[in-house]
């Protein structure tokens, strides 16, 4: 007879820690060299014992996300990624198949999210999106001929927090989960490969903060379509790999 259902695991409570933090990293709520809140406050806002804090940095720490160092200075550090772009880009052309279901799935949700946020989203939700993207949109204006991996990060987190506005706007918990969980896909790591932030980066965005405003659900489903695909085709090309 097949079995019908399967194990019931329960998760410490440090990994849930774990998973909460290592989430707030990955989309960038924290930046490389920023400090984590000291662990008295942490383990308020997380509603956790200090021990079973401790635990969860621990294994951040580990995974190279973290550093901890003692002192009058001292504190819970935010650390850079441990790869360098070659490395970056051998890991994501070694997993394009992979970095395409992704974006295929990505395709599916937030097109869904920006239809819904064209129908629930307030005045105030039209504020934070757009001021996501003023951020973007201050970066991008860089002339450099490189730009340095904060800025490249400070970029990265607020296109993170342009999407998962978006996602807010909706109204619908479930894809503004699903969206944030596709952005902390830790084992992707896209930023690595870029040197240089394009000022066409934000054409994007900013028709589709337009047509958020507009109430044009099927303009704002194009451009959605048209920016994660041109975002796949991008890192293809970074990486040497066919679309």
């Amino acid at each position: 007879m097949t079995q019908a259902l399967s194990p019931v695991q329960a998760n410490a409570a440090y990994e849930i820690v774990v998973e909460n933090l290592r989430r707030a990293l990955l989309l960038g709520r924290f930046l490389p060299g920023e400090k984590l809140p000291p662990e008295r406050e942490l383990a308020l806002q997380l509603q956790v014992s200090r021990t079973t804090l401790r635990e969860a940095l621990r294994v951040l720490e580990g995974e190279g996300l973290i550093e901890s160092k003692r002192g009058a200075t001292g504190g819970i550090l935010v650390k850079t990624p441990k790869l360098s772009k070659r490395e970056s880009m051998a890991f994501l052309r070694s997993r394009i198949n992979e970095l395409r279901k992704l974006y295929e799935y990505r395709e599916v949700i937030e097109v869904a999210t920006v239809r819904l946020a064209v129908t629930h989203r307030t005045i105030e939700q039209l504020d934070r999106i757009e001021a996501a993207l003023v951020k973007m949109r201050v970066l991008t204006g860089n002339k450099q001929e490189e730009d340095t991996p904060m800025v490249i990060a400070r970029f990265l987190a607020a296109d993170a927090e342009f999407h998962s506005a978006i996602a807010a706007a909706s109204g619908n918990e479930y894809l503004m989960s699903a969206v944030e969980d596709i952005r902390a896909s830790k084992f992707l790591p896209v930023g690595a490969v870029f040197t240089k932030m394009d000022a066409k980066a934000n054409a994007g965005h900013e028709d589709m903060l337009t047509a958020l405003r507009e109430r044009d659900a099927d303009r704002a489903a194009e451009l959605m379509v048209e920016h994660i695909r041109g975002t796949f085709e991008g890192i293809c090309k970074l990486v040497g790999a066919t679309p």
